[in-house]
């Protein structure tokens, strides 16, 4: 059997993986666009109208996602951040405060 360094995987159009000359060298995405995995996994994505706390994905709630093409809440994140900041507070001012001293340190050598 060859040897495909640049090919990630074997796709056929027949599911006889038993039948070794159906078997064709593609990458993976183009394995992916000829499956019906990714259709299926669109279908659901679009049949969940809202997020797991129960917000509407509305175009003006929802935000995309840049690591994996999904879609977040904005008002999940709104509140996350707003607890974060609550929780986190007392370290934040602290580290703003040496920053800025360090900022007038340099600004005045």
């Amino acid at each position: 059997m060859r040897c495909y360094r640049n090919i990630v995987g074997l796709d056929t159009e027949y599911r006889f993986w038993e039948k070794v000359n159906f078997l064709e060298p593609v990458t993976h995405a183009e394995n992916m666009r000829r499956g019906i995995v990714g259709q299926v996994n669109a279908e659901r994505q679009r049949g969940i109208t809202h997020c797991p706390k129960g917000h509407d994905y509305t175009p003006e709630n929802t935000q995309a996602r840049k690591t994996n093409n999904g879609r977040k809440c904005r008002q999940c994140s709104a509140d996350y951040a707003a607890e974060w900041r609550k929780k986190n507070q007392e370290k934040s001012r602290a580290a703003s405060a040496a920053y800025r001293a360090r900022k007038r340190a340099e600004a005045g050598s």
